[in-house]
């Protein structure tokens, strides 16, 4: 058996203590089954569509999938965050 966890809150290069004890629970959990993490972070230093992932191995049974996503930046905050939702979605589904 193999566990996938779709984060939601994750160490990052951004923010490296942002979801620490996940981080904790999953490096544990791994002790005793193949763990893999995935998370998409929002990188504002990103040009519109620049994507970056990187992939570490924390262990020799858990990998750490971060994913760093550029967005439109209209100056309109309801449309830059629906934009930013629309490619968030977009590129989960493709990982």
């Amino acid at each position: 058996m193999k566990v996938l966890h779709l984060a939601s809150w994750y160490p990052n290069e951004k923010d490296p203590y942002n979801g620490d004890f996940i981080q904790r629970q999953l490096i544990a959990l791994s002790a005793y089954l193949p763990v893999t993490v995935m998370y998409l972070v929002k990188d504002s230093n990103l040009k519109k569509n620049d994507f970056k992932l990187s992939i570490q191995n924390k262990t020799h049974n858990l990998e750490e999938q971060l994913a760093y996503y550029g967005t439109v930046q209209t100056g309109i905050s309801v449309i830059d965050q629906y934009l930013s939702f629309r490619r968030y979605k977009s590129l989960f589904k493709r990982l």
